[in-house]
């Protein structure tokens, strides 16, 4: 049975091109299908921050970091709704929880 029109495979494909690699599929009636994606070794190579969320560790590219701290209990500000604020410097920002980003069960915040 076959089915799909390989629209999805169509738009992974154009993505990896754009980073400069490519789709390799190979088929053997009877066996299965290997799908292989090169990538340039450049791209795995990133400079990046590790964080731990419950026992789970990501790498965030550093790229999007801005600025690292430990905040004080003192300076997060509760909202309605459960939300919460973070002071610094008499600016308000919002804080982003990695637990619920990454949908980790069991962390603390």
């Amino acid at each position: 049975d076959v089915s799909g029109r390989g629209v999805g495979m169509d738009v992974v494909k154009r993505n990896i091109q754009k980073m400069g690699g490519h789709v390799e599929i190979q088929s053997k009636q009877g066996t299965g299908t290997t799908i292989r994606i090169l990538l340039p070794l450049t791209l795995a190579i990133l400079d990046g921050m590790s964080v731990r969320v419950a026992d789970e560790v990501f790498i965030l590219p550093l790229n999007a970091v801005m600025e690292s701290l430990q905040p004080r209990e003192a300076d997060l500000h509760p909202l309605a709704g459960g939300e919460r604020v973070l002071e610094v410097r008499g600016e308000y920002l919002p804080i982003v929880e990695l637990w619920k980003v990454f949908n980790v069960a069991g962390a603390k915040t």
